[in-house]
Formats: structure tokens, C-alpha cells, sequence
């Protein structure tokens, strides 16, 4: 099997699953012409919205850091701490963003007290990477998901712009979500 593995460069992917398989990696936006010759597309990370034709050729499975259907988008760590829920999905792409249906997901559970935004990302990342491989023989198989339903929220990479400029002013993506979620919100973080 030929799988595209959409991720960034330097991504350091460990899953087991894809030992042995014909894996090609690639973080650039992808062509129908180049989907045509994969059998089956994972994306874990990737930057770039795929589009309808890309679609129209090659099943993708993607990998958010989200409980979805909250936290569509861009930045679901940082919004998962927003919105007060955190969890690992598995879910073929469609043409709105990450809005497919659902292969396998889990609810993680974390404490803000614990956690930087960069070990919370890392507990998701290391969620995310169990949560495929227990769903992988369904995600060869492009057994069809669950729909999305419930409650659900979209998110741009402008959305967080006043934010994300005030980490850079602080400890970047080692700031303590507490005191984060205290700037976000307007108050102090408790002592």
C-alpha cells in the first residue's frame, strides 16, 4: 500500500503501524495529479486545506488534536484549554475543515495547574499516536466513520492573534495554561 503522509519535515513520527509500508512524506500543498498515485493519505499536523479535487482522488485520514466536532481549525491545543475540553480524533477528511466522519476518538483528561502549552500539546500528540494505532486495520480498511454531531466550533489562525502575541511577550509555548487562560480571560492567575 502507498500512503501519503502529509506532515512537516521534521515531524518526528513514531508509529509502528507504518513500519514496512511504502510511506512517502510530504509538508507541500498536493495536486489530483500527485494523489493519484497513493492508495491512501494521512495527515498528522499538516498546514495546508486539501482540496475537494485532491478529495474527488484520494481517501486522507486525519489526525486532530481535538475532541471534535469542538475545536475545528487551527490551534485545537490552545483552544481545547478555551473551551474547556480536550481529546484525540481520527477522521476522514472532507471538504469543510475537520468536519469528516469520524474513524476513532478519545477524551483525554487534563489539568491546567500541570500543564504548559507545549506538555499539553506533547499529551496530545502522544494520545493522538495511540488512538491510531488502535483504529489503524480501520483506517486501511476506509471503513466508513461516524458523522459528526453535537455542539461544534471553528477556529482561524487570526483568532488567536492578540494572544499568541502576548505569549511571545511571556514564555511563548512554555507559559502555564493557567496563567494563559487568565490573560485570555481578564483576570489573575489564583495563587
Amino acid at each position: 500500500m502507498r500512503i501519503l503522509l502529509l506532515t512537516g519535515p521534521d515531524a518526528d513520527l513514531s508509529l509502528p503501524f507504518l513500519r514496512g509500508e511504502d510511506v512517502e512524506q510530504r509538508w507541500t500543498p498536493i495536486t489530483p495529479q500527485i494523489a493519484e498515485k497513493y492508495d491512501l493519505g494521512l495527515s498528522w499536523g499538516y498546514r495546508h486545506i486539501v482540496k475537494p479535487d485532491v478529495l474527488d482522488v484520494l481517501q486522507i485520514a486525519n489526525c486532530h488534536i481535538a475532541l471534535l466536532p469542538m475545536c475545528r481549525g487551527a490551534d485545537p491545543c490552545l483552544w481545547g484549554w478555551i473551551e474547556g475540553v480536550h481529546g484525540v480524533t481520527a477522521h476522514w477528511m472532507s471538504e469543510q475543515v475537520d468536519a469528516g466522519p469520524i474513524i476513532s476518538q478519545k477524551k483525554v483528561f487534563m489539568s491546567a495547574p500541570q500543564h504548559t502549552l507545549r506538555t499539553s500539546y506533547q499529551v496530545l500528540q502522544r494520545e493522538m499516536g495511540k488512538e491510531l494505532t488502535w483504529a489503524w486495520e480501520d483506517v486501511v480498511a476506509k471503513k466508513d466513520g461516524t458523522p459528526q454531531v453535537g455542539k461544534s466550533s471553528l477556529h482561524r489562525t487570526k483568532d488567536l492573534s492578540d494572544l499568541k502575541t502576548w505569549l511571545a511577550t511571556q514564555e511563548g509555548w512554555d507559559t502555564p495554561v493557567e496563567k494563559m487562560l487568565a490573560h485570555y480571560r481578564g483576570s489573575t492567575v489564583p495563587t
